[in-house]
């Protein structure tokens, strides 16, 4: 499976923090949101489910209503904000469709189908730092930045396909399915925990981790 994924990102006041807000507001009269747009994610990668439905034939014509349960491997990376990575991963897509088809001589049909559908949706922004010092006993930090958020998010499906029957009871097809999920907001709780080294000794280490107020996602 493949598809792609764009996501905008709302940075709102608990971002810039009370004391900072308090100003901007007065100077412009209103609140401190901005709303940032991020590099695409192409997602890719292998899904395996099953299946469960019933069909009945009339005349040529062929109608029935199917379910898809699918675990997915499916996952994407790109890097944003000039030093962060944005990720994407659908862990299950599940449907529930109804069909119709014309048969085609004694063991074919073409057919199409449709309705609803719902997916496992994680996004996140990460990335691991490091600074040294070429000047000897100094300065070092690493450190890194995390943030993720999972949904369940809910669209709809369309697909087409030719199956054939090749044994009694027994029949094999090809299907092409599209998805759309259209657009879902989410907060993304973001961290980031610092190490810093001052000089040679241990004591001189300090932990720092400070934590961001939750960002507002929205992803289609």
């Amino acid at each position: 499976m493949w598809g792609t994924s764009q996501t905008d990102l709302a940075v709102g006041n608990t971002f810039i923090g009370a004391p900072v807000n308090q100003t901007v507001n007065q100077l412009i009269g209103g609140t401190a949101d901005l709303n940032v747009p991020l590099p695409q994610v192409q997602l890719n990668g292998f899904l395996g489910g099953v299946q469960a439905g019933y069909n009945f034939q009339s005349g040529v014509m062929v109608y029935g209503v199917e379910s898809d349960f699918l675990w997915s491997g499916i996952k994407g990376r790109t890097g944003c904000f000039v030093v962060l990575n944005c990720t994407n991963d659908t862990k299950w897509i599940a449907d529930i469709t109804g069909r119709v088809g014309v048969t085609v001589g004694d063991r074919g049909l073409v057919y199409i189908k449709g309705g609803a559908a719902w997916a496992d949706s994680s996004i996140g922004i990460n990335q691991s730092f490091a600074v040294t010092s070429n000047l000897g006993a100094g300065f070092a930090a690493n450190g890194a930045a995390d943030g993720r958020a999972t949904k369940n998010i809910f669209g709809g499906t369309l697909g087409a396909g030719i199956e054939y029957a090749f044994l009694p009871g027994w029949s094999a097809k090809v299907e092409y399915d599209y998805f759309d999920f259209g657009r879902q907001d989410v907060k993304l709780p973001v961290s980031v925990v610092e190490n810093t080294a001052i000089g040679d000794e241990p004591s001189n280490t300090e932990n720092i981790r400070s934590e961001t107020s939750d960002l507002a996602a929205g992803e289609s």
